[in-house]
């Protein structure tokens, strides 16, 4: 394990170094890049960077933006770098991808694939167009994306909500959108046919990222723009007015959508993965793709938004390159499954009102 994602992570390092800070871009693919030409980079870069500043004490309150000022786990960490804002915000992320690396590798394992997906997993990931293209040019989709990634692994191992809740929090912390993660558990409860624990469980984590969201609305600053839309008809006409929105859709979505998809209908994926996880890689893909949907009538929509299906989907794209052989992936999940699954309902010992 610590050879493949050791060399998993270098390639991912490689992948990321041609756009870190923006530095080597061309000057068209610079052009392109900037949706707010004034300050030389898209507007969230530069809400993010100026949040970044705001925590160190050279920015007052008044020159944040939102939403980017309620996305703080990102900028809050970068902050304690020594380096310009945007460049300890790229930090911050690449080590983050490094992170989404190793806890997919992780989840792949748990979800019951062998050493041939978990290659495939790490590989997918990397060699991807928002990797490349996304990855460290200052958005903190790395660090929602990490969050994303912890949460999942910690519903598949049945984790206490000891650590599911402050996971759930760093999740919403890092994006508001990552509150619906709270929902996975519920794939458990799909996949098993038994509701119970996994309604409770998913009841607790909607109020901590719920509560999590609110605070920090009440907490930072009120800012001094706001450049949320209103969610309408006229968002809706003018993100699908854009072929940028279908291009980045396509290039970022594409390949591990097809080759999930395959896996699906020919069966590989529910043969080769344990059924519980299973379950919860399929309800999160779904989740994104809805997220994905809302954020047309509500948002500038770009690939980013789609990039948060990656935990989910690549898992189940990785299938399609494992050998099939059922009997064996079968005694696999069994011993997976025995090792991580949580203990049976139990209304003395698993209430939740204590």
């Amino acid at each position: 394990m610590l050879l493949r994602v050791g060399a998993v992570t270098v390639l991912l390092v490689l992948v990321c170094l041609p756009r870190f800070n923006r530095m080597w871009d061309p000057g068209s693919l610079r052009g392109a890049a900037a949706i707010d030409a004034p300050v030389g980079h898209p507007i969230d870069v530069e809400g993010y960077a100026r949040l970044v500043r705001y925590f160190r004490g050279d920015l007052p309150a008044a020159a944040l933006i939102a939403p980017f000022c309620y996305r703080p786990l990102g900028p809050a960490l970068a902050a304690g770098l020594p380096a310009a804002p945007v460049t300890a915000i790229n930090l911050v992320n690449l080590a983050s991808l490094a992170g989404v690396v190793w806890l997919l590798d992780a989840v792949g394992g748990l979800a019951g694939l062998r050493s041939r997906g978990q290659w495939a997993v790490g590989l997918l990931f990397v060699f991807s167009f928002p990797t490349f293209y996304y990855g460290t040019i200052g958005f903190i989709d790395p660090i929602a994306l990490a969050t994303a990634a912890l949460v999942l692994l910690l519903v598949i191992r049945g984790a206490p909500m000891a650590a599911l809740i402050p996971a759930i929090a760093l999740a919403t912390l890092a994006k508001e959108t990552n509150v619906a993660l709270a929902l996975l558990p519920l794939g458990v409860g799909i996949a098993q046919r038994s509701w119970g624990r996994s309604a409770w469980r998913t009841a607790l984590l909607l109020a901590g990222g719920v509560g999590t969201f609110l605070l920090v609305q009440a907490l930072m600053p009120a800012p001094g723009q706001d450049l949320r839309p209103v969610p309408g008809l006229a968002v809706a006409l003018e993100n699908l007015s854009r072929p940028r929105t279908y291009l980045s859709l396509a290039l970022t979505i594409g390949v591990p959508a097809l080759l999930a998809s395959f896996a699906v209908m020919s069966g590989r994926a529910r043969a080769l993965l344990r059924p519980d996880a299973y379950g919860v890689l399929l309800l999160g893909s779904l989740l994104a793709g809805v997220l994905y949907a809302v954020s047309i009538v509500g948002a500038h929509t770009d690939g980013r938004l789609i990039w948060i299906a990656y935990p989910f989907l690549i898992p189940i794209a990785a299938t399609w390159f494992e050998n099939l052989d059922p009997a064996l992936h079968s005694s696999q999940r069994r011993r997976a499954a025995r090792s991580s699954a949580p203990p049976a309902d139990n209304p003395i010992t698993d209430n939740p009102i204590r």
